[in-house]
């Protein structure tokens, strides 16, 4: 592996030690503005990242790929352009050839993952500090039984709220809503959840949310491209503590999960659900196929254990921000 200039950051998260090696100071910089982890000592580390930048002549000498019987079917990865992906899959161990962009090897028993990034590529920035740092940190994470969720969450009355559903649903407008309402918020894309002496909990490793265009010109116009953490397309990226009177939240207990539907209407409501017809909408925007057998069935007893602890609610999820935010606040009171 190419060292180089190699620069080291060491985080905390609830007590695992996070070492990430970077040979590109601009990079470093970067994907350190987008997490929000507390900076940790350097000692041994329960997951290591080593991230090198490298021409495209050097990957298949610094990671070759394995034999082709390890192959899973290709993968067509949509960020500014598509990327074709190719996969490999171990025991424990995964390839991924990102056609033209990048190769990544993650292995989920020992906590580690390499990435190569190609220099001078064509992706933009905060897609790479998404894939290679915020959703590896969240998978490698599954080693010590935080497993991560395609989900939102958010806190009223020391209350936290998952809101699931497929891209699309208003999971981020719903989240923006509620940030403005005074709800605190963790993510409005992916949190860990893990179990803890007082039932479960959810944490999330970044305060960067964001809205789509139309979203953001129908009901939040005081959000101004100029604020933005970043922009792509008509997806507007920004950090919680630009939107008031809400904050980010790095952690928080869990006391209810919704499934999250457009109601089309102004008014939103709240159905009891039994949590078999929430395994239906969570469970596949959450688990992977590609996933490793043991890591697969422990996340999937977990998360059944979870539903089953929980209260589970179909959210209709209206056009009045003010009425929504206010139906949310009184289930955090016991009535919806």
């Amino acid at each position: 592996m190419i060292q180089q200039d190699l620069q080291v950051k060491w985080y905390d998260l609830l007590g695992y030690t996070i070492c990430i090696k970077c040979n590109q100071g601009q990079w470093l910089d970067r994907f350190s503005r987008f997490l929000n982890i507390p900076e940790g000592r350097a000692g041994a580390p329960h997951l290591s990242l080593d991230l090198q930048v490298v021409e495209a002549e050097q990957v298949d000498r610094l990671m070759p790929l394995p034999e082709a019987g390890l192959k899973i079917p290709d993968f067509t990865l949509l960020l500014n352009r598509p990327i074709m992906m190719h996969t490999y899959q171990g025991e424990s161990e995964q390839w991924s050839d990102y056609e033209g962009y990048a190769r990544t090897n993650v292995d989920y028993a020992h906590g580690t993952a390499t990435v190569l990034l190609l220099r001078n590529n064509d992706i933009k920035p905060l897609y790479t500090d998404m894939l290679f740092t915020y959703n590896l940190i969240n998978q490698l994470m599954g080693k010590y039984d935080y497993f991560a969720v395609h989900a939102s969450c958010v806190q009223f009355n020391g209350a936290g709220i998952i809101l699931s559903g497929n891209s699309g649903r208003g999971k981020s407008t719903a989240v923006f809503a509620l940030l403005q309402h005074g709800f605190k918020v963790l993510s409005d894309e992916r949190i860990l959840l893990y179990s803890a002496d007082e039932g479960y909990r959810g944490c999330s490793i970044s305060d960067v949310i964001k809205v789509r265009e139309a979203a953001r010109q129908l009901f939040f116009p005081a959000l101004v491209p100029e604020q933005a953490y970043d922009s792509i397309d008509d997806e507007h990226y920004y950090k919680c503590d630009m939107i008031t009177p809400g904050k980010w939240l790095a952690d928080s207990g869990i006391n209810y999960f919704l499934v999250i539907n457009q109601s089309g209407t102004p008014q939103s409501r709240l159905i009891k659900i039994n949590p078999i017809r929430a395994v239906g909408e969570f469970f596949p925007v959450t688990m992977k196929a590609y996933d490793f057998k043991e890591a697969a069935t422990k996340k999937f007893n977990f998360l059944m254990d979870f539903l089953s602890s929980v209260p589970c609610y179909q959210l209709d999820f209206g056009t009045d921000m003010s009425r929504f935010a206010a139906l949310l606040q009184s289930l955090t009171e016991g009535r919806p």
